[in-house]
C-alpha cells in the first residue's frame, strides 16, 4: 500500500502509517501506542484481523478469501465534538457517494454502521479517553469490498454497486472527506449525517437498551449532540446508546 498520497492531507501529514498483512486488532494495537510516552498519531491498515471487533465487542467477520477495507487511526477532538463513530460515518458515505453515482440505496445506520439496501456493508468502532481537555480517539473502519462466503450473514459490498472502486481508492477518499468534515460544528455535521441517512429515516427497528429493554420504533431526529430521537407507540424517546436492527426488508429508494 502507498500511503504517499495520504501523506499530504493535512489531517494526517503528522500520522505514520502502517500496512501489516494478518494482525489481532487495529484498533488494540494503536491503543497500545498511545500508552506509550513517544506516541505519534498512527494509522494502521490490515489485510486481515483475527480478533476484529464492533459494537458491543461484537466479532468483525473478515476473510482471507474475500477483500475488506480494515484500518484504524488516532485522533484528537475536543470534548465537545460530535460523535468520532458518527464523524466516520459521514466521510465514509461521503467518499463513497463521491466516487460512484450508484449510491441511492446507500444510507447510515445509527450509531455507527452503513448499510447497502438490506445487508450490512460495514461498522465503526471508536474508543476514546480524555486526555489534557482534549478526546484522543481510536476509531476503527471495516467496509466489506467483495462479498463474504458466509450467506448466514446479513452483509453487503462495495462491489454490488461500485465494481471499480477498490481499498486503496477508498481509503485515499475517506481520509480526504475525514480532512474535510472533521471541523464542521455539531449542527452541521448532525444535518450531513440526517441526510445520508437515507432511508434510514423510512424504516422501522428494533431497539435494544441495555440488556433487557426491547421496543420497536421510527427514526425521526439526530441531535447535534449526536443522540437520536424515535418514536414508538406515539411516545418520543431520546438515544444516547442503544442497538437498533432493521426488521426486514427495508423499504428501499425507488426513484
Amino acid at each position: 500500500m502507498n500511503f504517499s498520497d495520504i501523506k499530504k492531507i493535512p489531517f494526517f501529514k503528522n500520522h505514520i502509517f502502517e500496512h501489516v498483512i494478518e494482525t489481532g486488532s487495529t484498533n488494540d494495537n494503536i491503543k497500545a501506542k498511545t500508552k506509550k510516552s513517544d506516541f505519534i498519531h498512527c494509522l494502521q491498515l490490515a489485510d486481515f484481523q483475527t480478533a476484529g471487533r464492533g459494537q458491543y465487542n461484537r466479532k468483525w467477520v473478515s476473510e482471507k478469501s474475500g477483500e475488506s477495507l480494515m484500518f484504524s487511526f488516532s485522533a484528537e477532538l475536543p470534548c465537545d465534538s460530535f460523535p468520532a463513530s458518527l464523524i466516520g460515518g459521514i466521510a465514509m458515505s461521503g467518499a463513497l457517494r463521491g466516487l460512484s453515482v450508484n449510491c441511492k440505496n446507500l444510507w447510515l445506520k445509527w450509531p455507527n454502521d452503513l448499510w447497502y439496501k438490506n445487508g450490512k456493508l460495514g461498522g465503526i468502532l471508536t474508543e476514546s479517553s480524555i486526555i489534557d481537555g482534549k478526546i484522543l480517539c481510536v476509531i476503527g473502519i471495516g467496509i466489506n469490498i467483495s462479498a463474504i462466503n458466509d450467506k448466514s450473514l446479513n452483509t453487503s459490498c462495495v462491489n454490488e454497486f461500485a465494481p471499480e472502486i477498490t481499498k486503496e481508492i477508498l481509503l485515499k477518499a475517506f481520509c480526504e472527506e475525514w480532512d474535510k468534515i472533521i471541523y464542521y460544528d455539531s449542527v452541521a455535521l448532525s444535518k450531513l449525517w440526517r441526510d445520508y441517512g437515507g432511508i434510514f429515516w423510512q424504516n422501522v427497528f428494533m431497539v435494544i437498551v441495555g440488556n433487557e429493554e426491547k421496543f420497536t420504533a421510527k427514526p425521526t431526529a439526530i441531535n447535534s449532540d449526536g443522540s437520536l430521537n424515535v418514536t414508538s407507540d406515539s411516545t418520543t424517546r431520546r438515544l444516547v446508546s442503544a442497538s437498533l436492527q432493521p426488521i426486514l426488508p427495508c423499504s428501499l429508494d425507488a426513484s
